[in-house]
């Protein structure tokens, strides 16, 4: 009894689990330029959360996903005292061009600028490309904690508005992800909801005598509910399977009919 219980609460808890957080810590890109990345990724959060430093007077970027500029999702932030302005904005780089300015698809969180470094922090949801239907994921690059690792093409400019870069201030390189387990508010529910299941059937009784009736009735109401739904799964499953084997006596049965009729067509025929 005990093992299937604790068997039905793995079940339930198996549905909210699998959430990971991927982080980044903090890496410099290039010395030169200064330029630095932070990433973190969280399921449980549904958040995504990039932090770039790099020079103030000059811009920088960091593309994701390739070390190929065409169709590069990009980072942008320009110097301080860009002409354009010094907001930072994305970019979906073009084949050893510029290429197009994007629609933000990241909240701009944190601007600090000290001396000559400015440091930026964006955060997104990681479902936007599911709850916005105005950015389409073949121009942005979908986070995700199912990746090991990230490719983060990187460059800086020689004046503060984004253009040319020139061989020298570029490159790109590949950075590993150190991934965890978390627990969300709901795997936090379900184990408690377990705990209390097991403590309910413990052998020596005591849970029952520190609870309310109606605390007790309730918790009956809810392990009834599981076991009702793990039943009517099980018949679903035997349903499908009995239809499925009637449909495949029906087809064999059918199939027999055709060779008997081939047959018989054949006998007369030669006749």
């Amino acid at each position: 009894m005990m093992y299937i219980l604790s068997l039905l609460m793995t079940l339930m808890i198996s549905y909210t689990s699998g959430n990971y957080l991927s982080v980044i810590d903090e890496t410099t890109l290039t010395a030169m330029g200064g330029i630095k990345v932070t990433m973190m990724i969280s399921d449980a959060d549904d958040l995504i959360t990039v932090t770039l430093s790099g020079p103030s007077s000059k811009y920088y970027s960091i593309g994701i996903g390739s070390c190929v500029m065409e169709n590069t999702w990009a980072l942008v932030i320009p110097g301080i005292d860009a002409p354009d302005g010094s907001t930072p904005f994305e970019q979906l780089l073009g084949r050893n061009s510029a290429g197009s300015q994007l629609d933000s698809s990241f909240d701009i969180i944190q601007d600090t600028t000290s001396g000559l470094l400015r440091s930026v922090t964006f955060t997104r949801s990681i479902s936007t490309f599911q709850t916005d239907d105005s950015i389409t994921d073949d121009e942005y690059y979908d986070f995700t904690t199912n990746d090991e690792s990230l490719t983060v093409m990187w460059a800086y400019g020689t004046q503060p508005t984004f253009s040319n870069h020139g061989s020298d201030q570029r490159d790109c390189t590949t950075l590993s992800f150190a991934k965890t387990l978390q627990q969300s508010d709901d795997d936090e529910t379900a184990q408690s909801f377990t705990n209390h299941i097991l403590q309910l059937f413990s052998v020596d009784g005591s849970y029952l005598s520190g609870h309310s009736t109606g605390s007790l009735i309730f918790v009956f109401i809810l392990l009834s509910a599981v076991m009702i739904y793990a039943v009517y799964r099980h018949c679903i499953k035997g349903t499908k399977g009995k239809k499925l084997f009637s449909n495949d006596n029906n087809n064999m049965d059918e199939m027999q009919t055709l060779i008997n009729l081939h047959d018989e067509t054949e006998r007369y025929t030669a006749i």
